[in-house]
């Protein structure tokens, strides 16, 4: 007996077989592309959070929270890796303190799997924000915390945690 909507995803099915080998048999002949080994690159501003950037700025490598003590990527960058309770442990001769607590007014997280999370306080505490894989952010000056109080970034981020996705 004839199902009008079986026949119909029938119909769908080999259509799609048929692009995909369509499409398989273009790619053999076509030059191959160049492998990358960074994800897509998300810069956020206070005004539009989601926008795609290049690449990371002069000096952040990969697998890093890059961060700089002034805005627009000037001034370190300072690269940690991996999950820090206390950003007081890492010095940088241009900030007021001597060292990178409360002192990041620009960063890129580059790290090649997981987001990152910045926190206000040292030992993960107080206002948070999640960043995910390639998040930027030129200037802190006017982009808050989600979590918390919703306070300002710029120059009060004191410890980072990895985390899977944001």
């Amino acid at each position: 007996m004839w199902n009008p909507l079986k026949n119909r995803a029938r119909r769908v099915t080999v259509a799609l077989v048929t692009m995909v080998a369509g499409a398989g048999m273009a790619m053999a002949f076509a030059a191959p592309a160049q492998a990358t080994t960074r994800p897509a690159v998300v810069t956020m501003t206070a005004s539009s959070p989601m926008a795609v950037a290049p690449a990371a700025p002069a000096g952040c490598t990969a697998g890093n929270l890059c961060f700089w003590a002034n805005s627009g990527f000037s001034s370190g960058p300072g690269l940690l890796a991996g999950t820090n309770q206390d950003w007081r442990v890492f010095s940088h001769s241009a900030c007021p303190g001597g060292d990178w607590n409360d002192c990041a007014s620009s960063l890129f997280n580059d790290d090649t799997v997981d987001a990152e999370v910045v926190f206000k306080n040292i030992n993960f505490g107080g206002d948070s924000r999640c960043l995910p894989l390639g998040a930027s952010f030129s200037n802190l000056a006017s982009v808050h915390y989600i979590t918390g109080t919703a306070s300002i970034m710029n120059d009060s981020i004191s410890s980072n945690r990895l985390k899977a996705s944001c």
